[in-house]
């Protein structure tokens, strides 16, 4: 009776150890494993100073003017007014900043190549140029830009005038106005690009 006693409780301990390394082994394959960071999770997003027409680098923001064309500012830049362009019907828009010390002005014209335009500039004594017309690509456009000084030089409005023809055929000037000192070289060249890079004229769907 004793030996059958002891039998009985060796058989019982080896069943509990047993049923204990199957619960261990059960929890094992059934709890979720920690997932690895996706690829996607993990990548880092583009450098904010590319501008490229989908993602605005920081501080500035997209505007749809009421005059149909889209553009991209500073952020804290406002409309400034508008007039009749160049053209009949054609618009004449500025975009500023606080103060009015700079701006960017946006219009159409019509009649003349960008090179033609640039051209006709030489005949004006209040125009003082800063070097030639240079080509230049900007996502969608094409054309010509070139700098120059109206009014004396250190004093008036400094100017980078890009010229160029859209995707509608039509010829427009996106141009960054500043007064001496106001905005440094290199943050002008900045506000030049990312504004050609989100332009897109009226009645025109770009894909932004």
């Amino acid at each position: 009776m004793v030996i059958a006693t002891v039998v009985i409780l060796a058989a019982t301990i080896l069943a509990a150890i047993l049923q204990s390394s199957g619960d261990e082994a059960s929890d094992r394959t059934t709890s979720p494993a920690t997932p690895a960071p996706s690829e996607s999770e993990s990548a880092t997003s583009p450098p904010s100073s590319a501008p490229t027409g989908q993602a605005l680098p920081d501080g500035y923001r997209s505007v749809d003017d009421e005059a149909g064309f889209s553009i991209a500012v500073p952020g804290g830049w406002t409309r400034a007014g508008s007039q009749n362009g160049p053209s009949s019907g054609a618009f004449d828009v500025n975009y500023a900043n606080r103060d009015h010390q700079a701006l960017i002005r946006v219009f159409e014209v019509s009649g003349a190549s960008p090179e033609q335009l640039f051209a006709d500039l030489g005949g004006r004594e209040d125009i003082h140029k800063l070097g030639r017309p240079e080509d230049f690509e900007a996502r969608l456009l094409s054309g010509q830009r070139m700098e120059y000084w109206i009014g004396p030089v250190e004093e008036g409005w400094r100017v980078i005038d890009s010229r160029f023809e859209a995707i509608d055929g039509k010829v427009y000037s996106v141009a960054l106005h500043t007064r001496s000192g106001v905005v440094e070289e290199k943050r002008a060249d900045e506000i030049v690009e990312v504004a050609l890079w989100n332009f897109c004229p009226p009645d025109v769907v770009c894909g932004m």
